[in-house]
């Protein structure tokens, strides 16, 4: 999709109302969206994080979504495709700007230069006790450079894959108590 096609239809999107979980839900396990459904994840006093899903013009103005490979590290996440962000830090005022400043640190953006922002519905991730408060924005380069301790690789991934022609696939994890769970996700070159 061209990008300023793609940029006109981002700056209606932030007037329409979110889809929230039931979106969501489309996206796990059955298991976990009725958890997602009946549990309040305040209860469980999260720590909470913010991502940034950056959309960008490639070289042919045809619109793509930045995706990252954390790095392996060891923590919850570690090698798990991702958006750019992290855990809010004291000095962030609001979940937004922890999402600009992660995105800084983990694949060199210019926050300034983001548009059209739009807050999009938060999600808990119960493995690593997060509540992720996730934003949508507009990019206009496509350079990126990204920081080998963070992120392993950057995974451009264009939207005729994964909204004009969405395919799906079956993913299945392995819980910390040995419990294998499958559900849908998005295959972004080779990546789940």
């Amino acid at each position: 999709m061209d990008f300023s096609v793609f940029s006109d239809i981002a700056s209606k999107l932030k007037h329409l109302p979110l889809p929230g979980i039931a979106a969501q839900g489309k996206m796990t396990h059955p298991l976990r969206y009725q958890q997602m459904i009946r549990e309040n994840p305040d209860q469980y006093s999260p720590k909470h994080a913010a991502v940034l899903a950056l959309f960008y013009p490639d070289q042919n103005n045809h619109t793509h979504l930045l995706l990252i490979k954390r790095a392996v590290d060891g923590q919850t996440h570690s090698g798990q495709i991702a958006f750019p962000g992290g855990r809010r830090e004291l000095c962030d005022p609001d979940h937004l700007s922890t999402a600009l400043r992660e995105a800084r640190e983990e694949v060199g953006i210019q926050p300034e230069l983001i548009r059209e922002i739009t807050p999009l519905t938060p999600l808990y991730i119960p493995p690593s006790n997060h509540l992720v408060y996730p934003f949508m924005g507009l990019y206009p380069h496509n350079q990126f450079v990204k920081d080998a301790r963070e992120v392993e690789e950057l995974i451009p991934w264009s939207t005729e894959t994964f909204i004009e022609f969405p395919k799906y696939t079956e993913h299945v994890v392995t819980t910390d108590t040995g419990i294998k769970l499958s559900f849908p996700a998005f295959d972004a070159h080779g990546q789940t």
